[in-house]
């Protein structure tokens, strides 16, 4: 897929003649709000099955685990190694449940070396359970397009869950008899490491005490870039290899009046491939706008 930082390279080169690093404010902001503009036009003619996914996050039962602890600290060290069971990354590891010890408190990870709550108990090696009711999501709240579903491994069918405004109250939480099949569900923002990134987490309710999946729908429209996404902290687009050079085409078309451009810049040509690709896009979504049934010809006699 292209990236954002790709795009704008190849942009400034075509409109400029030079890279984008050597582009001035004024002839950046002009970039990003093109590439803007096209990403609405792009957001309006994706065809429905890339709009929204049904995007599946695998939840683990109980597990144990080894974690060393230091007293009266929320940081810990995690001494089991990763991957455990779905666990590959730290970042899986962002809003599940942990039970250390013989506490009978149900704490939070911040990140793979950080609680939410500070450890009340000894320092030294302790033995622990962790727990798949929290799930980070890796989106935006704007990009869920429904209700969270809960299907067992053995199940051939997810179940709706129930949705919660709020979460439930902390002495609830910490009720860590609670394990069963998940039926409620919720969203927490998790800030935590030395970057304090903020991670959209979906709850469940009870703990589930099986491994399982959830199904949500998440939106696939691309949200708008800034000027760090164009060359400092650059991000996939929604374009595949296919739609690049139309997508080019169509983004150059809005910059055609921005200052400084080539000297050799033909803008009438510019223009004409702009609208040549927002074709190819409202076609690539409604390939027979009529409606009519395609004829396909066949021989004589058949």
């Amino acid at each position: 897929m292209m990236t954002t930082a790709q795009l704008s390279q190849r942009l400034a080169q075509k409109m400029w003649g030079t890279d984008f690093a050597r582009l001035s404010m004024t002839m950046a902001e002009e970039l990003r709000d093109a590439i803007n503009m096209g990403l609405a036009q792009l957001a309006k003619h994706l065809a429905p099955a890339r709009r929204v996914r049904d995007t599946a996050f695998v939840v683990e039962g109980p597990r144990s685990v080894q974690v060393t602890m230091t007293a009266g600290s929320p940081d810990f060290t995690l001494a089991t190694a990763l991957p455990i069971g779905s666990y590959v990354t730290s970042a899986d590891l962002v809003g599940r449940g942990i039970i250390i010890g013989g506490s009978p408190a149900l704490n939070r990870l911040l990140t793979s070396s950080q609680m939410v709550e500070p450890w009340l108990g000894v320092s030294g090696l302790q033995s622990a359970t962790l727990y798949g009711d929290g799930i980070p999501l890796g989106v935006r709240t704007d990009q869920l397009s429904g209700g969270a579903r809960w299907q067992s491994e053995s199940a051939a069918s997810a179940e709706t869950l129930t949705f919660r405004e709020t979460s439930p109250d902390a002495q609830r939480l910490a009720t860590v008899t609670t394990l069963g099949q998940p039926t409620e569900w919720w969203l927490e923002n998790f800030a935590g490491g030395d970057a304090q990134e903020v991670a959209l987490v979906l709850r469940l309710w009870p703990l589930p005490s099986t491994r399982g999946l959830v199904r949500i729908p998440i939106s696939q429209l691309p949200a708008e870039v800034s000027l760090e996404d164009l060359h400092v902290t650059p991000r996939a687009l929604p374009i595949n290899t296919l739609e690049q050079g139309f997508f080019t085409a169509l983004v150059a078309g809005y910059l055609t009046d921005a200052p400084n451009l080539r000297g050799d810049l033909d803008a009438s040509q510019v223009a004409r491939k702009a609208q040549d690709a927002l074709t190819w896009f409202e076609n690539s979504a409604n390939p027979n706008p009529s409606g009519q049934p395609n004829r396909v010809g066949t021989p004589a006699g058949w």
